[in-house]
């Protein structure tokens, strides 16, 4: 449990002024915070190796470049010039 004088401390290092509704609020967020975090001090980690994690991501697939599709730019937008969309002008 955090103490009152360990959140009247972060208030102050990070120059925020705290009612005493937003002290107790936040008093039970900070609370409640800390107790999930000692709940995940308690999984057991040493079993699980780190690299395993991440051999199944590094496998990607070849780039393969598509010929078939050519679209021709001039039929997307009436608002072309030398091979290119021209957008609205900027104000």
């Amino acid at each position: 449990m955090i103490s009152q004088d360990q959140i009247k401390h972060i208030s102050i290092l990070s120059k925020i002024h705290l009612s005493k509704q937003e002290f107790e609020k936040y008093s039970n967020q900070i609370d409640t915070i800390i107790k999930y975090l000692d709940t995940l001090d308690e999984i057991e980690l040493t079993e699980i190796d780190p690299t395993e994690i991440t051999k199944e991501y590094l496998s990607l697939r070849e780039d393969v470049v598509n010929t078939d599709n050519k679209i021709d730019i001039n039929q997307l937008s009436k608002n072309t010039s030398n091979g290119f969309i021209k957008g609205p002008g900027m104000k």
